[in-house]
């Protein structure tokens, strides 16, 4: 459950579960329309969505939340916008600095999402060899040419084969990574027939960490 207040994350976290307490504070621009509207929604392992609004508190807008036991993605969105601002959350103190354009904002002094940005780029990366078969294959529907379409999906298949591998390999040369759980739930959930392999992997894991594997990968 998210608990909204009005004191800033400088504020002494409560004794109760505090080492599961999270607080995020957002800094606005100076162009921020104060009508529009904060939320914060962030992703449990199982992807249950858990929706809040960030409470103004002087030129701040902040949220306090209880019980995050494990790393999960989260992302914030401003009514009136397109778009999304995504980034990980867990129990310590964020600070996102909101751009103009919400998806361009930053979390500021955060290793963890500093590691995360940089993973989601070497991934991003390999995509974009791919990205530039998508006319062709729209062309290739039109004209009704299968065996340029097969050989396009094939191309494609390779891609993400290679990006399933880059994580993977992320994984067992990151053995410390709090990001673990979170990546290898994602790729059980996108390559449910390599379980054996995501669930051998998933066994390696640090107790610790093995708090944010969905149940499919570990069942205490």
């Amino acid at each position: 459950m998210i608990l909204c207040c009005t004191a800033g994350c400088q504020k002494t976290f409560s004794k109760k579960n505090k080492a599961n307490q999270f607080c995020v504070t957002v800094q606005t621009p100076e162009s921020f329309n104060e009508s529009n509207v904060l939320t914060l929604t962030y992703l449990s392992k199982e992807d249950e969505p858990h929706t809040d609004t960030l409470m103004k508190s002087e030129h701040l807008y902040i949220v306090r939340g209880d019980d995050l036991q494990y790393p999960v993605k989260a992302f914030i969105e401003v009514s009136g916008q397109r778009g999304f601002f995504p980034f990980i959350l867990h129990s310590d103190s964020l600070t996102i600095n909101l751009a103009s354009h919400v998806n361009e904002s930053v979390v500021l002094n955060s290793p963890l999402n500093k590691e995360w940005l940089a993973l989601v780029k070497a991934s991003e990366k390999s995509f974009k060899q791919i990205s530039y078969l998508y006319p062709q294959i729209q062309k290739a529907r039109l004209e009704n040419n299968h065996e340029v379409l097969e050989r396009i999906y094939r191309d494609i298949e390779v891609v993400k084969e290679q990006q399933k591998q880059l994580l993977l390999e992320y994984v067992q040369t990151h053995p410390k990574s709090q990001l673990n759980a979170i990546i290898l739930n994602d790729l059980y959930k996108n390559y449910p027939q390599d379980s054996l392999v995501l669930k051998n992997q998933a066994g390696q894991l640090r107790d610790s960490q093995k708090k944010g594997l969905i149940y499919e990968l570990w069942s205490p």
